[in-house]
């Protein structure tokens, strides 16, 4: 139905498809800013204080995202050694950024430690905004931040994200412009880690990557590596799964996940986002499957990407999901 009509029915749009702003009131998530994004079929909790990071994600009423025991976690408790590591303030989600100084396991970088992931996901965001309206005869909302990545006598890296939905569509879409407001060049690396967790992942679920290569990381993922599309049911104490995976060149859908109720495409640009780490944690209490498309491989031999002065790249997502009869 056209906004034009649509418009007759209700008193305004946001009725439909919006967003609301929401701040938590206790816990370890106190005081944090939150939107809550809605178009009819999808419901999604934005952690504006964590990057633009998606915190939970329902589609039709159905929960998508897996939620680490750990809850929603302020940047204020976040990447304090010995306090709140990254296993104490590890949210998960639907969307955890992971960059742009690490990705995988803590690391040594020049003359700084960095921890696990990397602390991008951590920076709260400014200029947050919500834009409603018409495009192409479709109702939307978008909602955007900057976050700065900065050092005294350093990097000066901004990333605005933009994540619109529209009424009534099965279409998310994420945009992330990353841009070097520097004089000089600067290194990095940037890795976008979903999560599907229960009812969406169970055991009799499939997942399949465009991949020209892959290879296990750790023991387990090594003995099983030509069924890592496999899952398995929970067990106490089940080790992770972690592949990398090389993508195969080319358009078309970069990573399908099939379950039992539900069918997940996520589409991008490979030549952005060459490589794709898969995470599978089939341990009880802790159940998910990380989709990881990332700008390098988190491998030891690890080649960086470069940005120079005023030089920016653009990173497109696009995810499309449905119910199974």
């Amino acid at each position: 139905m056209e906004v034009s009509q649509l418009k007759q029915y209700v008193s305004r749009m946001e009725v439909l498809c919006g967003a609301e702003q929401l701040i938590a009131a206790e816990g370890k998530a106190a005081g944090c800013r939150l939107w809550r994004m809605y178009n009819g079929r999808y419901n999604l909790f934005v952690q504006a204080d964590k990057c633009m990071d998606i915190a939970r994600l329902d589609y039709r009423g159905m929960t998508v995202s897996f939620l680490s025991k750990n809850g929603m976690v302020s940047p204020r408790l976040c990447n304090t050694p010995g306090v709140y590591d990254f296993v104490n303030g590890f949210v998960g989600g639907f969307l955890f950024t992971c960059g742009l100084d690490n990705i995988g396991a803590p690391a040594r970088r020049g003359d700084r430690d960095c921890v696990q992931h990397g602390s991008l996901s951590a920076i709260p965001a400014e200029h947050v905004n919500v834009e409603t309206g018409e495009d192409g005869g479709r109702w939307f909302v978008q909602l955007s931040g900057q976050m700065r990545w900065t050092a005294l006598f350093g990097s000066h890296l901004t990333l605005t994200r933009k994540i619109r939905l529209f009424y009534d569509s099965d279409e998310l879409m994420i945009c992330d412009q990353l841009c070097n407001e520097g004089f000089t060049p600067q290194e990095y690396v940037l890795m976008y880690h979903y999560n599907i967790g229960y009812p969406a992942l169970t055991e009799k679920a499939v997942y399949r990557i465009d991949s020209a290569s892959h290879a296990g990381f750790n023991p387990k993922s090594v003995a099983k590596e030509a069924r890592n599309y496999e899952f398995e049911a929970p067990k106490p104490g089940n080790p992770e799964e972690v592949y990398c995976h090389t993508l195969r060149p080319g358009a078309g859908k970069k990573a399908e996940f099939e379950g039992e109720r539900i069918r997940i495409a996520l589409s991008f640009d490979p030549e952005q986002l060459p490589y794709m780490t898969q995470w599978n944690s089939m341990a009880s209490g802790d159940y998910s499957l990380g989709i990881e498309p990332a700008t390098s491989s988190f491998l030891p031999e690890v080649k960086r990407s470069v940005l120079q002065p005023g030089e920016s790249k653009t990173f497109r997502m696009l995810f499309e999901m449905s119910l199974k009869d």
